[in-house]
């Protein structure tokens, strides 16, 4: 299993701008700082009387095969059982393949094709209101072999085997969750996650900077503490930032502490926005270093606005194997500028 993405939404502040230059494609709704489920804040997408409002979010490359894993609190059942999606999914020519709806009664059910498609599949158990829950969805794509599974809770409610395909691309590239009009129902949704295959109830954790260290090139714009200038509940541009004009320049930040009683630890991704000053070529990556072992990103090169970079790491570079909490605890952010 492979996370692709993750998101808790608590590092964007409540301007959804900050959302779509960290990979989202669509981010038609604010941050809520209300009814979080992991940390601070939650999307809130709450339906307008005309508009079709929802995320939406692209893979690495198309897929065949993905896993979609999220938390949701729904208000109330849909008086329209077409129009709350809750999880849907686009081929690479933008066209629809899928889509797990709420129901009147409260029950999901897969779609082959977008909302208004027939139903193919009903959940066994409904989702309960008003409490945050966890809904995974494993999709197969295939002409006739292709199969739909959804857990509720850890749970299967809903299995379907046989013709996935509604497009001519037998295939996954973006991932949405939406409301579309008025009759639909309100929810939050919290702990999204992409992955290759099952991947469970997972909580998104977010650590911000929390020190600064011996190696430290990249030189705070004000001050004489770096991390203070990275350390950004809501990205802020050129109100604070550290920076380097000078190639193979590296800084390491210590970050918090993960919380408490966290258990096993699925991937750790490291989230930056980075723009560079002038014309010329510049290319930097973010890492981590454990010990005194260091794994890093793909190489970026950014546009003179700033854009949101991440890079995911699986495993502990210290020992190859699944980070711990102390091996997290004691590690550090890295940032290298290399050309």
């Amino acid at each position: 299993m492979t996370i692709l993405w993750a998101d808790s939404f608590d590092h964007y502040g409540l301007n959804a701008d900050d959302a779509l230059r960290s990979g989202w494609n669509t981010f038609d709704r604010p941050v809520s700082a209300a009814l979080a489920r992991t940390g601070s804040q939650a999307v809130r997408i709450a339906p307008s009387s005309t508009l079709w409002l929802r995320l939406k979010r692209a893979f690495d490359a198309p897929r065949t095969t993905i896993v979609m894993a999220a938390a949701y609190r729904f208000d109330q059942a849909p008086t329209n059982g077409t129009r709350t999606q809750v999880h849907g999914f686009m081929d690479s020519n933008g066209d629809q393949q899928g889509v797990l709806t709420l129901s009147t009664a409260g029950f999901l059910d897969y779609r082959v094709g977008d909302s208004n498609a027939a139903v193919v599949a009903t959940s066994s158990a409904p989702v309960t209101f008003a409490t945050w829950q966890h809904v995974e969805l494993r999709l197969a794509v295939a002409n006739s072999s292709g199969a739909v599974e959804v857990r509720l809770n850890g749970q299967t409610v809903l299995s379907y085997s046989g013709d996935t395909q509604a497009t001519a691309h037998a295939d996954i590239l973006e991932w949405f969750t939406s409301v579309n009009a008025g009759s639909a129902a309100a929810f939050h949704v919290d702990d999204v996650v992409a992955a290759t295959d099952w991947v469970g109830d997972l909580r998104v954790h977010t650590l911000f900077p929390a020190g600064d260290t011996v190696q430290a090139d990249f030189v705070p714009d004000s001050g004489t503490t770096g991390f203070s200038r990275i350390r950004e509940a809501a990205p802020d541009g050129d109100a604070s930032f550290v920076a380097s004009d000078s190639a193979g320049a590296v800084s390491l930040f210590a970050l918090d502490a993960p919380p408490a009683g966290i258990g096993a630890i699925a991937a750790v991704i490291v989230d930056v926005e980075a723009r560079k000053t002038d014309a010329g070529a510049c290319t930097f990556r973010s890492g981590l270093r454990s010990g005194v072992a260091v794994a890093h990103g793909s190489a970026h090169a950014p546009d003179t606005t700033y854009g949101g970079h991440e890079a995911v790491f699986a495993s502990d570079p210290a020992t190859g194997a699944p980070w711990t909490r102390s091996a997290l605890a004691a590690a550090q952010l890295r940032l290298e500028r290399l050309t």
